[in-house]
């Protein structure tokens, strides 16, 4: 995600400096094609910053339930411990960990990690991320199951 948000920083800030240097030479339709892709690129941003971004998933041990929190839109009950099972995702060409309902988890699932490529410093990071993150969750989820 933070990827995403620096791509479309990056375009706003090119197309802002084109249309600076060049507004004239591209005449109105230019210009207005130069502001078309800069709103879209803010409202992305916007969408990726207010919706995407601050989600949180709460694995509450007391009542053996996952939750989705989001300051918009509340905190949500997803499924009981029992019915949890995590998998792996790919999107093009990127792959992260992803969190189910058992039997129905490609209907619905839930991202609970970073997207991982290739290459070494990818392999880094989801080894760092299955250590600390994952392992654990897993031993919580079979204490818990029981």
């Amino acid at each position: 995600m933070k990827h995403s948000l620096l791509w479309s920083a990056g375009i706003i800030a090119v197309i802002v400096v084109v249309l600076l240097l060049f507004g004239d030479w591209l005449g109105e339709r230019g210009q207005m094609i130069g502001l078309a892709i800069v709103l879209y690129c803010v409202v992305h941003v916007l969408i990726d910053y207010l919706f995407r971004r601050p989600i949180r998933y709460r694995f509450d041990l007391n009542s053996k339930t996952v939750y989705r929190e989001s300051p918009l839109f509340g905190k949500r009950k997803l499924m009981h411990f029992d019915e949890v099972t995590i998998f792996t995702s790919s999107d093009t060409g990127d792959w992260y960990y992803s969190l189910g309902v058992k039997k129905k988890q490609f209907l619905k699932s839930y991202k609970i990690s970073p997207s991982f490529g290739a290459g070494k410093k990818a392999e880094q990071r989801a080894m760092t991320y299955e250590e600390e993150i994952l392992e654990p969750l897993m031993k919580m989820l079979e204490t818990a199951r029981g």
